[in-house]
């Protein structure tokens, strides 16, 4: 699960506490995009779309939730150190306005020193009504 050291502000990944169920931990974060794509068509309904997203990370969170007997614990961790500005790649391919797509994400979510890497993440997804 996430956890902060509060003193220094550095998000670690730690063990959940013997005997836990229903746990979760997530990380949220919320940023502004920007993005810039190029399309091409392919014929009368096939086309491509590839193109990049700069994101402006305005705002980010971990919440980690678990249950130890009958206590819930809910533990919230704001003013992380998240890397503002982050770029991700785009493609998608569709036919007659349904298709699917791939973002790639190359950076770091976290500033050097102040969390996990994550970064090199992939998402794939259905697109409607491109």
């Amino acid at each position: 699960c996430f956890a902060m050291d509060e003193a220094t502000n550095i998000v670690g990944i730690e063990s959940y506490p013997e005997g836990t169920v229903d746990r979760s931990s997530v990380l949220s974060v919320r940023a502004i995009q920007f993005p810039l794509q190029f399309q091409q068509f392919l014929g009368k309904d096939f086309h491509i779309t590839l193109g990049g997203t700069m994101n402006w990370n305005v705002y980010a969170k971990c919440n980690t939730h678990y249950k130890v007997n009958k206590t819930h614990h809910d533990v919230s961790y704001r003013g992380i150190q998240q890397n503002k500005l982050t770029f991700d790649v785009y493609g998608a391919l569709s036919y007659s306005r349904i298709g699917i797509y791939c973002r790639y994400s190359p950076c770091n979510m976290f500033k050097k020193g102040y969390g996990p890497e994550i970064k090199n993440t992939w998402m794939l997804g259905v697109v409607i009504g491109l």
